[in-house]
């Protein structure tokens, strides 16, 4: 016995285990009263040794028959073998085995005193529970486990504790909870000089930051750890873990180059180590890329490899139910629905309200795909509640961006407002969070919208918006996605275009045909673009405006609008049309057009105005006002000549009244040249 354990101990510094392995089951047989805690140590060693080579299948081994052997000597020593078993197991995803050994592990602590043990038993049952999809019994043990470790001023556990805590929080959906459990772990690391787990849990609260919209402040941590996460985690486990948390925040920012690079360092260090868990979440997030860079069979492959591990752990992991929401995206993407929905449905089993959030989500575009746009619609509701109830940012806008882009796709003008206002709360989001991509994605939906309203103008302008903001973000695939669009408003426009020509030519010849005056022209067109009033007027000799056509405005009120436009010129081009503005109105009508007649010196004004409710003037309403302006101003033209005309004639038989040349007598040139210059005149 003396002389094997130090062999044992120099066979694991050399990392000849095999060695070690045979000579430790021999030192079995030699075991006595006297040396159980040299027994102990060194068990806890090999296994810690086999477990650090990825040799677990030896180290459960060992575990176990060192624990059969100590429970003949030492009960507490056995409970704390088999709790290191569980470690290790809950670690490997094997989480049925780690719940029947700290079961085993209770049954051996029920008459200690050991507060630590008790405490190190309660919170790897908590474990196990929380992964294995059992909240209520998980938080039970987590805080029994507290109080054992508080008992034992065991301040680093309960920080841990604390950690795991803040995790079920999460997973629940209660994130301020999760917050506060976070802060008062960082403090407990604090207390106990612990600078490493204080490392540790600052970068999970920046990842619920990440979650919680602040991504500003989750920039902040991560910035202050990127460049030394391998300096301050040597322990493999937790850096992968770190790698893996700060690949998932470049996922969001589709970085997709760096989050690539992050995930082939812990896939690495996952498979040399043994880390199941972890390899499960790096294949399940290399899906993910794939499947947002288009490339799917690739993401069904990586999601086919995290789903085999997850199945391995646990059919009720958190790690089980995300890789069912990445394969059902993956089916709705491929048009395979009916898979889809499974995939979704059994996802919604999770406890995790985030990811039910997002499922909602999922399920809604599955609907919306298969043409059931009212059912679509209320799951894209529930989504955003969902989400909304736990004040998540990110993916909440992307529910709105999305249903927003349904309530659009219906063409019904009725939900145009809605939609405007779901779009504009992603947008506000999507520019806090600084994301330039998912910015363009809304003003593409903006464009959508105002083109279906006759907005060309504002709809080119978002198209515009989108490409700049795509291209600063290096997405030139959407770039491509803006000039198509592009090109259908340029075509709708030329249509648009043309058929204003022919309406006017149409227009016009009803004019020569017709024989409206101007009071039945206004009231034709304000019917025709929808508007509630309207007035024409024209400058007399005198140089005075005066209203010669007006419908549902007095005389006083037209009259008042024209000493405005005529106060405020400055502020208008004669020529230029002045849209949606209650400038000049005498009223609180914010939807007005305006169009000073003539090129430099307004010769008179053609208003109209409708009520707030009915919205401001559409392109194609305000297009028909500007063609039905020219017409009231060559009308008014024509008008004018007539009436010179007229007048002329009148004072040319004036002139041959009054002027007669019978009674003059005279032979001089120059009187007789007078005369004839009169009667030309005449």
């Amino acid at each position: 016995m003396t002389r094997l354990l130090p062999e044992i101990e120099e066979d694991i510094k050399r990392g000849e285990l095999e060695e070690a392995l045979n000579k430790h089951k021999a030192l079995g047989k030699f075991l006595s009263t006297e040396s159980i805690q040299d027994y102990f140590e060194i068990s806890k060693k090999l296994i810690e040794s086999l477990s650090s080579k990825a040799k677990l299948k030896e180290a459960f081994k060992i575990g176990e028959e060192a624990s059969e052997i100590l429970e003949k000597y030492d009960k507490n020593s056995a409970a704390k073998i088999l709790i290191i078993i569980a470690q290790l197991e809950v670690r490997s995803g094997a989480y049925d085995k780690a719940e029947k050994h700290c079961k085993k592990a209770f049954e051996l602590l029920k008459d200690t005193s050991n507060s630590i043990d008790i405490g190190k038993a309660h919170y790897f049952y908590g474990l196990v529970k929380l992964f294995s999809g059992n909240l209520k019994e998980s938080e039970s043990h987590f805080f029994d486990s507290i109080t054992y470790f508080k008992r034992a001023n065991k301040l680093e556990d309960v920080a841990r504790v604390l950690n795991l805590l803040a995790q079920l929080y999460f997973i629940k959906g209660d994130w301020t909870q999760s917050k506060d459990k976070l802060g008062d772990a960082i403090e407990y690391t604090k207390k106990s000089n612990n600078t490493l787990l204080t490392h540790m849990y600052s970068l999970n609260l920046g990842m619920l930051y990440v979650f919680m919209g602040e991504w500003k402040r989750a920039e902040s941590i991560f910035n202050k750890y990127s460049n030394k996460i391998q300096s301050i985690f040597k322990n493999p486990d937790v850096f992968c873990r770190e790698l893996l948390r700060y690949s998932y925040f470049q996922i969001l920012k589709r970085k997709w180059d760096k989050a690539i690079d992050l995930l082939k360092k812990a896939r690495e260090i996952a498979e040399h180590n043994g880390l199941i868990y972890e390899l499960g979440i790096a294949y399940e997030y290399l899906g993910w890329i794939a499947l947002r860079r288009g490339t799917y069979e690739k993401a069904k492959e990586y999601f086919e490899k995290a789903y085999k591990i997850a199945k391995k752990i646990s059919p009720k992991s958190d790690l089980m139910y995300e890789i069912l929401r990445g394969k059902a995206e993956y089916f709705m993407i491929i048009g395979e629905f009916k898979e889809a929905k499974v995939c979704a449905k059994r996802a919604l089993k999770t406890y995790n309200y985030f990811e039910k959030g997002i499922l909602y989500r999922i399920l809604a575009q599955i609907s919306e795909r298969q043409g059931d746009k009212e059912k679509a619609i209320r799951l894209y509701l529930k989504s955003i509640s969902q989400l909304g109830d736990l004040n998540e940012k990110y993916e909440r806008a992307k529910s709105q961006l999305e249903l927003g882009r349904c309530l659009v796709s219906l063409g019904d003008d009725n939900k145009y407002e809605d939609a405007l206002t779901l779009l504009l709360s992603a947008e506000d989001t999507f520019s806090k969070l600084g994301l330039q991509y998912w910015l363009g994605k809304v003003k593409v939906e903006i464009a959508r919208l105002k083109e279906k309203e006759g907005e060309l103008e504002s709809a080119f302008y978002n198209l515009n918006e989108a490409d700049s903001l795509f291209k600063k973000a290096g997405e030139y695939e959407a770039c491509e996605e803006v000039n198509k669009l592009r090109h259908q408003f340029e075509s709708k426009l030329k249509t648009i275009a043309e058929k204003s020509i022919k309406e006017y030519s149409l227009i016009f010849r009803w004019r020569k045909v017709a024989k409206y005056d101007q009071d039945k022209l206004l009231h034709d067109l304000l019917r025709k673009i929808n508007a509630d009033r309207g007035f024409l007027a024209f400058m007399d000799e005198d140089d005075r405006f005066q209203v010669i056509a007006s419908q549902n405005l007095k005389k006083q009120e037209a009259e008042h609008i024209i000493t405005l436009l005529v106060e405020k010129k400055s502020e208008w081009e004669p020529g230029d049309m002045i849209i949606n503005t209650k400038k000049f109105s005498n009223n609180s009508y914010e939807n007005s057009l305006i169009m000073p007649l003539g090129k430099s010196l307004p010769k008179g004004f053609l208003y109209v105005d409708r009520d707030n409710k009915n919205g401001p003037f559409k392109r194609t309403e305000i297009t028909l006002f500007a063609l039905y302006t020219d017409i009231f101003l060559l009308k008014w033209k024509k008008e004018e000549e007539e009436k010179l005309r007229k007048e002329n004639i009148h004072l040319k038989k004036l002139l041959k009244e009054r002027v007669n040349f019978t009674g003059i007598i005279t032979q001089n040139p120059s009187m007789l040249e007078i005369i004839d210059q009169v009667k030309m005149l005449s």
